[in-house]
């Protein structure tokens, strides 16, 4: 049974890989996520707290990008 629990673990990271390279372009990158972070930081600072919270969690707004979005847990850092 060894054999076989080896060659499910290989076959599973071998699709892993596979999957994982040939959806790569639907990852965002850091510099990407830095400045859609900058991009909601400055919304929050003209829009307001309440407007800027509402804009981060619609799903069909401007702070999700592929696998990027932005989250606020809290304002103090």
């Amino acid at each position: 049974m060894p054999g076989r629990m080896t060659a499910a673990v290989i076959g599973f990271l071998f699709f892993w890989v596979i999957a994982s390279l040939s959806f790569g372009a639907e990852v965002g990158t850091a510099a990407e996520a830095e400045a859609m972070v900058k991009k909601a930081i400055t919304y929050m600072q003209i829009h307001g707290k309440e407007k800027a919270f509402a804009e981060t969690t619609n799903p069909k707004e401007q702070f999700i990008d592929r696998d990027l979005y932005v989250t606020v847990y809290a304002l103090n850092g």
